[in-house]
């Protein structure tokens, strides 16, 4: 539901006022979603004191001096309901951490929007989203990741008698405060099957090809943590439900690109509740 909850601890003998607050709000009548979310967590330097604005949703005051402060804001608008789906997305959060350390601060800061489009009937449904982006981290080690790009993606589901298939192409582009740029065009297909009684089983299959180009150093940010000139990522994916309150689950996730070695990893799992 919608709240609201805030509480300052402090402490004679802590050199901290300790601060947390949380707020949701959501609206859903019948053709429009609405959500509001945002958490604060501060540790305030004993120097410094908070005012009555620290009671508003989403308010931190950045000139006051913390050991400690975390933010996370985020907002979702959804218009034009349909069964199990709305025709118009559109997102953004905001997502800020500063730790005060012996030598300095450690600072991460991510920006995302997201506006996206759907529509589609009770066989298949159609998505088309653009996204944009960025990370900047500094402090965390001896280089600075400060990266800023976006991504326009286009897929198609379609439903079938035995479960649904997945598939997607994207562009997305992405430049460092440096030079360096990345360029990458993928395909994705997913297909989802019901194969056996209470058991379903997915393959999830990723080709790209990347256009990178700067000197030095790349950050996993900048490309994605996708490498080389051209490669693929794919999961293959079982779950099985046994009983009512035990289920088995298999996995193999593997990465291939041109310039490393091909790296698979299994997973077996029995998950069983009492």
């Amino acid at each position: 539901g919608n709240y609201i909850e805030i509480e300052e601890i402090r402490s004679g003998q802590a050199p901290v006022k300790k601060g947390e607050k949380s707020f949701n709000l959501s609206y859903n009548p019948r053709d429009i979603y609405i959500k509001l979310t945002s958490t604060v967590n501060e540790d305030l330097r004993s120097g410094d004191s908070r005012t009555i604005l620290w009671l508003l949703p989403f308010y931190s005051d950045g000139s006051k001096s913390y050991q400690y402060r975390k933010l996370y804001h985020s907002g979702e608008l959804k218009l034009f309901g349909r069964r199990g789906f709305y025709i118009i997305n559109i997102g953004a959060s905001y997502n800020y951490e500063n730790r005060h350390l012996s030598q300095g601060s450690a600072v991460r800061r991510e920006k995302l929007g997201r506006v996206g489009i759907r529509e589609g009937n009770d066989y298949w449904h159609l998505s088309q989203e653009g996204t944009y982006f960025e990370y900047f981290r500094e402090g965390y080690s001896s280089v600075t990741d400060d990266v800023a790009g976006y991504k326009i993606s286009a897929g198609v589901t379609r439903y079938v008698s035995s479960g649904q298939i997945n598939g997607s192409v994207s562009f997305r582009h992405a430049r460092d405060g440096e030079d360096g740029v990345s360029r990458q065009y993928r395909l994705e297909l997913y297909p989802v099957v019901r194969a056996f009684g209470s058991g379903e089983a997915s393959l999830k299959v990723e080709g790209y090809v990347q256009d990178l180009s700067g000197d030095g150093r790349v950050s996993y940010r900048l490309t994605d943590n996708l490498s080389g000139k051209s490669g693929a990522v794919w999961t293959l994916r079982a779950d099985y439900k046994i009983k009512t309150d035990f289920r088995f689950t298999l996995s193999f996730t593997g990465r291939h690109s041109d310039d490393r070695k091909p790296k698979i990893t299994g997973r077996g799992e029995f998950i069983a509740s009492f």
